[in-house]
């Protein structure tokens, strides 16, 4: 119809078709279904990691420390927070009720000290549980405890032409042949050896080294004494089935022993040198002043050096018919002083001194430990043969019957009637 007006056009209508038409999409697959989604390209596999070297100091909680020493460090800490706090665990976590505030002052001060007394004695409870498990049996010295190495202190029971005889502890003998007491000896020994097969005399002129038969220097008499105190070391032990036949016809063991200096001291820490240690010491030479000695410590050379008048007492007490010490003599020597370098030691042989002479400083290690030393214990369990000791603070030891003076010991109610736990 003429009459009939057209609708107008929607705004924007003109402006869409003017504009640039978009991108269209890209026609569907008409074969692929509904809600199937497309595979995912598979993943190149991950090359392995390289093993990473572990350090010197490895992550995840791990620790340098043994099992006895690690549970030595949590029972330390352990009280240590115990006798902080005043309170146990269980404690901690209880909420204070209304009726403590109702109390007073006095009654919460009596309870708090009541309560780090008991936390003291469980404390304590703790501590000797602990050492009764640290407490070392008691075991008596036998000839098959005794292994290649052992220090022993024995005692200078018969002196022969070419050997020592040692007693040691619970009846044991051992022999130190004359080559094994000391270096600057064996030089004499070895000396004399080339003089005799050199000589064609009889045996007395060949024996002539140092001035004829009236001052034989291979002659221990004049350089040991019965009864002398010895520190040795076990060269060999030789059981019955390999050793020769005594005088009954049965196999008899036999126990060779060592005084060398070298093997004495030879586990010594240098920096554990101090006042108050006992050394096995040979004479090196005479001088003007005194004696040099050889310590055989290891290491570094150390100089020792012990004064006429050190040394003049023990000549006096002990072997009155000398004049001086000899070459190749051994003698058990307390520390005077040691030097800033720890490479010179001033000792004495002087028997007060050597007699008193503690070691007070805690060793570095056990291992400078030996036996003759004088330190003080503290006993940590009784038993029916002897006592578990403690000194220095964490070295555990033991002693038996005869070394606590108590031979005739029947049981531990004995034993106990004269030492207890704690005792020092």
């Amino acid at each position: 119809m003429a009459g009939k007006r057209e609708k107008p056009a929607r705004a924007g209508a003109g402006a869409k078709q003017q504009a640039e038409p978009k991108a269209q999409k890209a026609p569907k697959d008409p074969k692929k279904p509904k809600g199937l989604k497309e595979p995912k390209e598979p993943k190149e596999p991950k090359a392995p990691k390289a093993p990473v070297a572990t350090g010197d100091f490895p992550r995840g909680g791990a620790t340098g420390l043994t099992p006895l020493e690690f549970r030595e460090v949590a029972r330390r800490a352990e009280n240590e927070v115990l006798f902080s706090d005043g309170v146990t665990d269980g404690q901690a976590g209880k909420k204070r009720r209304p009726q403590d505030a109702e109390d007073g002052p006095k009654t919460r001060k009596k309870k708090t000290k009541a309560a780090k007394a008991g936390t003291a004695v469980e404390a304590t409870a703790s501590n000797n549980d602990d050492d009764d498990e640290r407490a070392s049996p008691v075991e008596s010295l036998s000839l098959k405890r005794l292994t290649e190495g052992a220090l022993v202190l024995g005692c200078v029971a018969a002196i022969r032409d070419l050997e020592l005889s040692v007693s040691l502890p619970n009846g044991l003998v051992g022999t130190v042949p004359i080559t094994s007491i000391s270096p600057e000896l064996t030089a004499l020994v070895e000396k004399a050896a080339e003089a005799a097969a050199d000589s064609d005399d009889d045996d007395d002129d060949a024996m002539d080294v140092d001035g004829g038969d009236k001052d034989d220097p291979l002659d221990l008499h004049r350089r040991f004494f019965v009864g002398q105190f010895v520190k040795c070391a076990v060269a060999s032990v030789t059981d019955g089935k390999s050793a020769a036949a005594g005088k009954k016809g049965k196999p008899r063991p036999r126990l060779e022993l060592t005084l060398m200096p070298e093997e004495i001291n030879r586990r010594i820490d240098p920096d554990d040198l101090c006042e108050g240690m006992v050394l096995s010491a040979s004479v090196r030479s005479v001088e003007d002043r005194g004696y040099v000695l050889n310590t055989g410590l290891p290491g570094e050379k150390v100089a020792a050096f012990l004064p006429t008048g050190a040394a003049q007492a023990w000549i006096d007490r002990w072997m009155p018919h000398a004049a001086e010490l000899r070459p190749g003599q051994l003698v058990e020597a307390a520390v005077v002083s040691v030097s800033s370098d720890r490479r010179a030691l001033r000792l004495t042989i002087d028997p007060a001194a050597v007699s008193q002479a503690e070691v007070k400083e805690p060793f570095k290690t056990m291992a400078s430990a030996q036996p003759g030393h004088l330190v003080s214990a503290t006993v940590v369990k009784t038993w029916d043969r002897g006592l578990s000791l403690r000194f220095m603070g964490f070295y555990d030891c033991s002693a038996d019957l005869t070394n606590i003076d108590m031979p005739a010991a029947r049981d531990q109610t004995e034993v106990e009637a004269r030492y207890s736990p704690g005792d020092a």
